[in-house]
């Protein structure tokens, strides 16, 4: 296999997503404790890269916290991802794992912005909508399909 060098296409370090929209896949969608016992979900998208547009594999992490007054999580935050990923409504869950799973691998479109927390300025999603680029659910977010040429046996 050969190799060309290309010095042009380089990583730059971690910076900011530019504020915008961005086509996505749901990588991962969890629930999760901060170091300081703050329950939240976690929710990583990645910037699909089987569409043209900049930052193709960037990853965006995604938090939603529960509510201070009721201690728990807002439904409408859930409903809004899943009308956006195109999941079935009214499907019923057996827990809130269940419904995280079933938000992975799916497609949608976010709009970026940016929000400053204690000096630190980080991505956020604004909006989440239908994406422009439907396609089947990726089980395998992150990994290309291999074809029969691929494998030299």
């Amino acid at each position: 296999m050969s190799f060309e060098l290309n010095t042009n296409d380089v990583y730059e370090g971690y910076s900011l997503l530019p504020k915008g929209e961005y086509e996505v896949t749901v990588e991962d969608a969890k629930e999760d404790m901060t170091q300081g016992g703050k329950e939240h979900v976690a929710i990583n998208l990645r910037v699909r890269e089987d569409v043209e547009q900049k930052y193709q594999r960037k990853i965006i992490f995604v938090k939603i916290w529960k509510l201070r007054d009721t201690g728990k999580y807002n439904p409408k935050q859930f409903n809004t991802i899943g009308r956006a990923l195109g999941m079935q409504n009214g499907k019923k869950y057996n827990s809130l794992k269940d419904l995280l799973d079933d938000f992975i691998g799916l497609h949608t479109r976010v709009t970026i912005g940016h929000q400053t927390y204690n000096e630190q300025t980080r991505e956020v999603v604004n909006k989440w909508d239908f994406t422009k680029y439907p396609k089947d659910r990726t089980l395998n977010v992150g990994y290309k399909e291999l074809q029969n040429d691929d494998v030299p046996f």
